[in-house]
């Protein structure tokens, strides 16, 4: 990837810092400066505005280890979630996973009288209504996608022509 812009740059290492938090272990900046190779205030300062927007959380508890009190951060798992759905001829079935991975809900829904168009719909505006922090949903079906539109899906056809982005 050939890097062409101060906020591709910042992008990068946004990414670097988060992958470092990654997990459900707390870590200070010097860990993560050791992980990411980057700079102590650049890190520090991505850091204070991941602790801005809620991304990440502070431990109160500080590691000592000679030297100054170090803080611990570590990412906030309630941060974001994404949805994980699969369709069946009968069923449909979800996965909740918070930033972390870790589940935070998952079920099956039955589906009668092929209307998975409505089930679908119904499940994502639960879920979005009862965790507004969801950032993503990924479908399993057989299908021809084009663009946000499901074209074609034979097993499924109250399905077909659904648009991603008006649901």
């Amino acid at each position: 990837m050939i890097i062409r812009s101060t906020d591709q740059i910042k992008a990068v290492n946004v990414d670097a810092v988060r992958d470092a938090l990654s997990g459900r272990t707390w870590s200070t900046i010097a860990r993560v400066v050791r992980i990411t190779r980057l700079s102590v205030p650049t890190v520090g300062r991505i850091i204070d505005e991941m602790l801005d927007t809620g991304e990440v959380l502070t431990s109160s508890e500080e590691v000592v280890t000679g030297g100054r009190r170090a803080r611990q951060y570590m990412l906030n798992p309630g941060y974001s979630y994404s949805l994980c759905i699969y369709l069946d001829q009968e069923l449909i079935w979800y996965h909740l996973s918070d930033v972390a991975g870790s589940c935070a809900e998952k079920g099956e829904l039955p589906v009668k009288n092929f209307a998975h168009r409505e089930v679908v719909e119904n499940l994502i505006e639960d879920m979005t209504s009862r965790y507004p922090a969801l950032k993503a949903v990924s479908i399993g079906v057989p299908a021809w996608v084009h663009g946000d539109e499901l074209r074609e899906i034979m097993e499924y056809p109250g399905l077909n022509h659904l648009n991603f982005r008006e649901l």
